[in-house]
């Protein structure tokens, strides 16, 4: 280990994680046969936590729950058919693509057209608690101490003293309201501010692309963290190195 760096205890670790891996379709009207759908469903291990009501044989209508969801194992199904978002959430990003590919599976049974015409876009969302190497709150107010004097003249404004709680990254060249997305927060958690929040939005048109980064994402979120610490790290060895050379 290099003299000065911050990064003295193991490497970071999950504490918890929160995934989903979601798709917003365009249709005028979603042509979905909810007579297929759930049963189509349940073939696939899902499990409902609601009742879809049935209409009086001869209408020639179904209906079309507003809000669907069902469970398999620890993940959840939601469909929302009024926006056209579904996705799948749970705690581990491997199991959660998996049961999306089977509830994509079964939306194609229930679809009566080729829905991959429909897409808008794909999203993956993680939300990931990470025990770091070191202290989450005082990283996060190491950081910035080149512009120390900025946070001074912002602290002189509002009559209290601040410092940096995190930091936050987002696409260049996008918007975000564009199909085509990033957006990566790093942060304190704020009940436990000794542990980092990491926060990642991916959206995209391709699927593939959307799936790759869904791939071993608590392993991108470990990655993120020990880079942060490693940046102090250099970053305090930078400035203990100039102080001895004033000195």
């Amino acid at each position: 280990m290099r003299r000065g760096r911050l990064v003295t205890t193991p490497r970071p670790s999950v504490v918890e994680a929160r995934v989903r891996f979601s798709t917003r379709l365009n249709y005028v009207i979603l042509p979905i046969d909810w007579a297929k759908f759930p049963e189509s469903l349940q073939e696939r291990g899902f499990t409902f936590s609601q009742r879809i009501p049935a209409v009086p044989v001869g209408t020639g209508i179904s209906l079309e729950p507003p809000v669907f969801v069902a469970r398999k194992g620890n993940n959840r199904l939601d469909m929302n058919t009024e926006k056209e978002v579904f996705g799948v959430e749970g705690n581990n990003s491997d199991e959660v693509f998996s049961d999306y590919v089977l509830f994509e599976h079964a939306l194609r049974t229930a679809l009566s057209a080729d829905y991959e015409d429909h897409v808008s876009f794909f999203e993956t969302i993680g939300e990931i608690k990470v025990r770091g190497s070191t202290n989450a709150l005082q990283a996060s107010r190491a950081l910035y101490k080149e512009k120390a004097s900025m946070f001074e003249k912002l602290s002189t404004i509002i009559g209290e003293s601040v410092s940096p709680l995190g930091f936050r990254l987002a696409s260049t060249n996008s918007v975000p309201i564009s199909e085509e997305w990033t957006d990566l927060r790093i942060e304190p958690v704020v009940i436990s501010p000794g542990l980092y929040f990491v926060s990642l939005v991916y959206r995209n048109r391709k699927r593939e692309k959307c799936s790759a980064f869904l791939k071993n994402l608590e392993d991108k979120a470990l990655k993120l963290v020990l880079s942060v610490e490693q940046e102090i790290g250099d970053a305090l060895q930078t400035r203990s190195t100039l102080k001895t050379v004033a000195g």
